[in-house]
């Protein structure tokens, strides 16, 4: 293989992502009017997490142009995504069992 071969990768047109910026326009602004919309807290909790996974899937798939890719990087970037999820769970697990702190003496 020369150097001078260069194999272009196809990428989404002005159009395609100029509308998914402005479906992650939509969505920041529905994150924004939900917030002030009283849901309860696991309902807001839901539909929070529901618009962000919704807006991280649009970036991955557009603008990090997975849809392009091979599988060994859709296999990195899903193993990133499980480490994350790794990482926010244990987090969690340690918030959640910290109720016994604030009824010590």
């Amino acid at each position: 293989m020369s150097e001078t071969d260069t194999t272009q990768q196809p990428e989404g047109s002005y159009t395609e992502l100029t509308v998914v910026y402005a479906a992650l326009l939509v969505l920041l602004g529905l994150t924004i009017v939900l917030s002030f919309v009283g849901l309860g807290s696991t309902l807001a909790l839901v539909v929070a997490l529901g618009l962000a996974a919704a807006k991280t899937g649009l970036i991955m798939w557009y603008f990090m142009h997975l849809k392009y890719r091979v599988s060994l990087v859709w296999l990195f970037a899903v193993a990133g995504m499980v480490w994350l999820l790794v990482l926010f769970g244990l987090t969690l697990s340690d918030y959640v069992t910290r109720w016994w702190v604030l009824f010590e003496g």
